[in-house]
């Protein structure tokens, strides 16, 4: 099944070629679906393929996997 991307076939062997957004032998992962983002965070897809992640409160970095001092007094 091939959901990302276009196959291409021939008598003898075949391979996907993957839009960007998704990958795999039958383009069959999107950036998201692998969950590359820790701590409950938000995975949302770019148009170049690459995923970003949106923390949570108290969360930092690429991947949210930082701890991030929140003070709580106003």
């Amino acid at each position: 099944r091939n959901i990302g991307g276009t196959q291409f076939c021939d008598t003898e062997s075949w391979y996907c070629e993957c839009l960007k957004t998704h990958s795999g032998d039958l383009c069959q992962f999107t950036a998201c679906e692998r969950s590359p983002c820790g701590h409950g965070a938000t995975c949302v897809p770019k148009p170049s393929g690459d995923p970003v992640c949106l923390c949570p409160y108290g969360r930092a970095g690429v991947l949210c996997l930082d701890g991030k001092y929140v003070n709580s007094q106003l």
